[in-house]
């Protein structure tokens, strides 16, 4: 074990003695723009001092009291800091950031007109490009069949994905054999566990079952292809022991070959700084409740945003706060716990400076029911200083529309918006729509009254709601209410329900003969 141990640490070693890491060699003060530029005014009236970086990699962010966008051309960053700036964060896809600070080159504070020149060593790895680019020694019949199956994946059509990413991969697409090692994972497999059936809208297809040895084995022939994602997800196999088994040292390698690329998961994991919520693939659904609240997604860390020291606020300890980002884009959201000074609302996210240890955040808006974000839930004992959060929240974007203008086919495409990410929120956008008498929402939040999916069981508001959605034409309805009475023991009614289902043009109800079965003999109907 110590051998291993001591070949890995070589093998780390030559690694960073070899790797062109993004690096700062000079910063100068000029005057003379490389490109002119019309100066801007920053809040307080004042001109700009304008910063040149000369990168090539797309995607490169800024952090500080940067004014507008930064112009990405022909290998030069332009952006603007307001006079008097002191420090200047740089974020390079797939690098760890650097947070410059301007004292340690001799300038106190930024003048305004003064042009800063910073010559940089750009990485020799660019993560996005490698996720971006087509793989080496591929055919363009394989190229060709791969982005097919890409197109069919982003629609989470894997059936028919599944087909063009076998074809890809017998021509020997690494990024086709992820794929089909994704596949083989079932990522949706947790959508299907969940009462969202046919009724509300068929739950995604896997074309094969769940077998983690089968995704090993693609995960790692793509990951000896050298793709990027694959590597990462061989580590966590042997990590995890999933399809394989357990071997920690060879995760390391892995961890490291994606790192080396510009993974900075996979850089985490090297530095121990390992999420304890991460979790395979990429799907993750967001399931809540039907009343009016907010839900608390997911909490991350992201080691290359310098929020919380570039625009940093200090306890009355003196000491620099954590800053946690909240994604709510409307206003008069409240927020309670030890926060620090005042949050602030930028575009379509609150800024909340919490003191080191804080382990709840608290989060109020009218008409909601109170949220808390308990840190410890997301795998964070306690926040740390200087560190910044993303805390995703689930909730209903229309609520900055005006309710009184809304029709039912409005409320109706909300809930079908959250049907479509799986989150059971859609029941209340449902329910406003079948109040207006919307076909296919009360077929749908009939169906969850009868069976007690999401909301409290109440068979005789949802049979009359079925055939309400009946009488408006929805043949649907028609089929829950039949699969309704074989539940409940009444074949003759069932078959009835069926046969009508089938004349207004149920596929699934054509020839469906009714069966006696009984409460306990299915327990999810569609």
């Amino acid at each position: 074990m110590k051998s291993v141990f001591s070949c890995l640490l070589a093998f780390i070693a030559t690694f960073y003695a070899q790797a062109q890491n993004l690096s700062v060699n000079s910063i100068t003060i000029t005057d003379k723009p490389t490109i002119p530029v019309e100066f801007p005014l920053d809040l307080n009236g004042n001109k700009c001092a304008l910063v040149e970086i000369n990168l090539n990699g797309e995607g490169v962010a800024f952090e500080g009291n940067v004014i507008g966008a930064p112009i990405h051309s022909d290998g030069l960053y332009q952006l603007f800091l307001t006079q008097g700036s002191k420090y200047l964060g740089i974020k390079y896809p797939g690098e760890s950031p650097i947070l410059l600070k301007l004292k340690e080159y001799g300038i106190s504070e930024l003048p305004p007109l003064a042009v800063l020149k910073i010559d940089m060593t750009e990485p020799s790895q660019n993560l996005a490009e490698n996720l971006n680019s087509k793989a080496a020694n591929v055919s363009d019949e394989a190229e060709e069949l791969y982005e097919k199956g890409e197109l069919l994946l982003s629609k989470q059509d894997l059936v028919a994905a599944f087909d063009y990413f076998i074809k890809a991969d017998e021509l020997g697409h690494p990024k086709a054999a992820y794929q089909l090692g994704y596949i083989y994972t079932d990522p949706f497999k947790i959508t299907r566990k969940k009462v969202l059936g046919n009724s509300i809208g068929e739950p995604i297809q896997n074309p094969v079952k769940q077998d983690w040895k089968k995704a090993y084995e693609y995960y790692r022939k793509s990951a000896e292809a050298g793709f990027v994602l694959a590597q990462f997800a061989v580590g966590e196999c042997l990590e995890k022991g999933k399809g394989v088994k357990k071997n920690k040292e060879e995760a390391l390698i892995w961890y490291q070959k994606a790192a080396e690329q510009g993974h900075m998961p996979a850089k985490d994991k090297m530095g121990d700084n390992v999420k304890k919520n991460r979790i395979f693939g990429v799907f993750v659904a967001s399931y809540g409740t039907s009343e009016n609240e907010f839900i608390i997604n997911s909490i991350d860390t992201d080691p290359n945003d310098l929020s919380a020291i570039a625009n940093g606020r200090k306890d009355k300890n003196g000491q620099f706060c954590a800053l946690v980002k909240v994604v709510l884009p409307f206003d008069n959201v409240d927020f309670v716990g030890d926060t620090i000074g005042k949050p602030i609302f930028k575009t379509n996210e609150y800024w909340v400076y919490l003191p080191h240890g804080t382990k709840t955040l608290g989060i109020n808006y009218p008409d909601f029911l109170p949220a808390e974000i308990k840190f410890k839930q997301f795998g964070i004992n306690q926040i740390e200083s200087k560190s910044t959060y993303q805390v995703s929240v689930s909730f209903p974007i229309e609520l900055l529309r005006d309710y009184s203008s809304m029709t039912a086919e409005d409320y109706y495409k909300i809930g079908k918006a959250f049907i479509d990410r799986s989150d059971i929120q859609y029941l209340r956008w449902m329910a406003k729509a079948a109040e207006l008498d919307h076909p296919q929402a009360l077929q749908i939040y009939g169906t969850a009254c009868v069976f007690g999916t999401g909301v409290k069981k109440n068979k005789l508001k949802g049979v009359q709601m079925l055939q309400k959605a009946f009488e408006l034409g929805n043949a649907e309805a028609a089929f829950a209410l039949g699969t309704y009475y074989e539940l409940e023991g009444k074949k003759d009614q069932a078959q009835l329900w069926f046969d009508m289902a089938a004349e207004k043009g149920c596929e699934r109800a054509k020839g469906r003969k009714a069966k006696n079965l009984g409460k306990s003999k299915i327990l999810f109907p569609f």
